[in-house]
């Protein structure tokens, strides 16, 4: 689902699910974060991909500021 997103450099670890939700770890580097969405929302492709839309700007928002720190001369 995330290269569908073309975000190849986000990976996909832990995968669960519970009480009609799925959880799982995004990595990126050595940054992981843990989101979770309804179970339903995965038998619609496009609804899917929306909720994945939904969860990577906040993968990408723990990463920035180490980012923005290495750039600093």
């Amino acid at each position: 689902m995330v290269t569908h997103l073309g975000r190849d450099d986000i990976g996909v670890g832990e995968v669960s699910e519970s009480d009609g939700r799925v959880r799982l770890t995004l990595t990126r580097g050595d940054h992981a974060l843990q989101a979770d969405m309804p179970l339903d929302v995965l038998a619609d492709h496009e609804r899917a991909l929306a909720a994945m839309l939904a969860i990577v700007p906040a993968l990408s928002k723990v990463i920035e500021p180490e980012h923005l720190e290495a750039a600093r001369p």
